[in-house]
């Protein structure tokens, strides 16, 4: 079944520059790999910023780096860019909070909650 590719016109519909590309926010230069938008490797240099910019133009980039048989079809590939986005932001923050209360677990109980270190008497 041969598809019309509608994005190689170098327009991009009103309906794909709209919104915030969630996917390309969180998954970066994967996603950039993903929709041939080579230039998401800068995030590696520059992280916030690049986030930033990647997720306001990513559907305009995205849309113009790619063959797009139709709106929709963008539309569905990218909202599965944003879910798995989404997904590994929720469990990277989990897994961050777990770890920082092993840590201050460990913290607490060498210290002591006196904060003085072990709390430990010497024999006589």
């Amino acid at each position: 079944m041969a598809t019309t590719d509608v994005s190689a016109s170098g327009v991009v519909p009103a309906e794909v520059k709209a919104g915030f590309n969630w996917g390309a926010f969180f998954l970066h230069w994967i996603w950039g790999i993903g929709n041939n938008v080579w230039i998401s490797f800068v995030v590696l240099v520059l992280p916030v910023i690049w986030n930033i910019y990647l997720g306001v133009k990513g559907n305009e980039l995205a849309w113009l780096n790619r063959e797009w048989a139709s709106v929709q079809q963008f539309k569905e590939t990218q909202y599965v860019w944003s879910r798995w986005g989404w997904i590994i932001f929720v469990i990277s923050l989990m897994l961050t909070i777990v770890f920082w209360s092993i840590v201050g677990a460990f913290v607490l109980a060498v210290i002591g909650p006196t904060g003085t270190g072990w709390d430990h008497q010497v024999p006589q």
